[in-house]
C-alpha cells in the first residue's frame, strides 16, 4: 500500500506539472514574451534554480537538526528523505510534503510519525512567523493605499489568514496554557467530528515536545529558516537577472513577500494561478517605486519563476524519490 500511495502522489505531481506547463505556454504566447525569453541567460537561470534548491535544503536542515537530537540516523539520509518528498508540496498549503516526509521516515526508519511531524510543524511555524511579520507590513501598506482589486484583496487576505493561523497553531503550544486550550478545542470538535478524535492527543504530545525544546535549539532553527528565506529571495532576484530585467529593491522585496503569501492561499497547489495573476498585476501596474515593464517582460518573469520554484525542484524531488527511496532505503529496510 505504501508504494501505491506514493506512486499516486508521483502521478498527481506529474499531472500538476502538465497544468503548470500549459499555464506557462499561455503566458509565453503573450505579446513580446517569446522575444524576452530568447535572451535568457541560462547560467544565471541555473544560479536561480540552485539558490531555490539551497533554500529547500536549509529548511530541511532545520527539520533534521530537531530530529537528530533523538534519532541515530545520518543527517544525509534524513535530508535526502525529506527532499524526496518535496513534490508532495503540490497540494494546498503544501501539507502533502509534511505528511509524506513523516510517512517515509516511519516506513523506512521506523521513526514515530508524531516525532517527524512535530519537527516539521515546529520548523514550519518558525518560517511562517517570519512570513507573518513581513507580510503584515506589506498587507497593511496595500490596504492603506487602497489600490488592490477585490480579487487580489481577498486572495491576499486568504493567504495571510493561513499564514497567521498556521503560525499560531504551530507555535502557540510553546505556552502550556495555550497548548491546553488548543487541545480542549480539538476535544470539543472531536465530539462532533469523530475523525478529529486523535488530533487532541497529538497536540498534547506536540505541546510537550515544543516546551521541552531549549532556546538554543529554537535559535538554530530560526537561523536556518531565515537563511532559507534569504536564499529564496535571491532565487527570485536571479530570475530577474537571467532575463536582464531590473527593478528597485523595495518593489522586488514586496513582490517576493506578495508571492510567498499567495503561494500559501488554500485554493490551489502552491497557489498555482493566484501567484501568476498576483505577480502579473503587481509588475504590470507598479504601486511601489517607479519602474516600467512590458507585457512580455512581466510574462517572462512569471514563466522563469515557475520553472525555478516548481518545475526544477519537483522534477528533482521525483527523481530522488524514484532512485533513492525504492532501491536503497526501502530495500535496506528489508535486510
Amino acid at each position: 500500500m505504501f508504494k501505491k500511495i506514493d506512486m499516486a502522489f508521483v502521478f498527481k505531481a506529474f499531472l500538476t506539472l502538465v497544468i503548470v506547463l500549459v499555464l506557462l505556454s499561455v503566458l509565453a504566447s503573450l505579446n513580446g514574451a517569446s522575444d524576452v525569453l530568447q535572451g535568457t541567460d541560462f547560467k544565471i537561470l541555473a544560479i536561480a534554480a540552485v539558490f531555490f534548491i539551497i533554500s529547500i535544503i536549509l529548511w530541511l536542515f532545520s527539520w533534521t537538526y530537531l530530529l537528530k537530537k533523538e534519532l541515530k540516523i545520518s543527517s544525509f539520509k534524513i535530508i535526502l528523505t525529506g527532499f524526496s518528498s518535496v513534490f508532495g508540496s503540490l497540494t494546498p498549503v503544501q501539507l502533502g510534503a509534511d505528511a509524506m516526509r513523516s510517512f517515509l521516515l516511519k516506513d523506512l526508519f521506523k521513526v514515530p510519525f508524531t516525532k517527524s511531524l512535530s519537527a516539521s510543524m515546529a520548523v514550519k511555524g518558525v518560517k511562517f512567523s517570519i512570513l507573518a511579520l513581513t507580510s503584515s507590513a506589506i498587507l497593511a501598506y496595500f490596504i492603506f493605499i487602497g489600490k488592490l482589486s477585490h480579487f487580489m484583496f481577498f486572495s491576499l487576505i486568504s493567504g495571510f489568514v493561513v499564514v497567521i493561523a498556521a503560525t499560531l497553531l504551530f507555535l502557540l503550544p510553546l505556552n502550556k496554557k495555550a497548548g491546553k486550550k488548543i487541545v480542549n478545542f480539538f476535544k470539543t470538535l472531536s465530539k462532533r467530528f469523530s475523525r478529529l478524535s486523535r488530533v487532541d492527543n497529538y497536540f498534547t504530545n506536540y505541546s510537550s515536545y515544543l516546551q521541552a525544546l531549549p532556546l538554543k535549539t529554537f535559535s538554530v532553527v530560526f537561523l536556518f529558516s531565515f537563511l532559507s528565506w534569504v536564499f529564496e529571495f535571491f532565487a527570485l532576484f536571479f530570475v530577474f537577472e537571467s532575463l536582464s530585467i531590473s527593478i528597485p529593491i523595495m518593489p522586488l522585496l514586496t513582490l517576493f513577500i506578495l508571492l510567498a503569501v499567495l503561494e500559501r492561499t488554500p485554493f490551489t497547489p502552491k497557489g498555482l494561478g493566484l501567484v501568476e495573476v498576483g505577480g502579473f498585476l503587481f509588475l504590470s501596474f507598479p504601486i511601489i517605486g517607479q519602474f516600467s515593464l512590458s507585457l512580455g517582460e512581466t510574462a517572462s518573469i512569471m514563466i522563469v519563476f515557475n520553472i525555478v520554484r516548481i518545475i526544477v525542484p519537483v522534477l528533482m524531488s521525483i527523481l530522488v524519490f524514484l532512485l533513492f527511496v525504492p532501491r536503497k532505503l526501502y530495500q535496506a529496510k528489508k535486510s
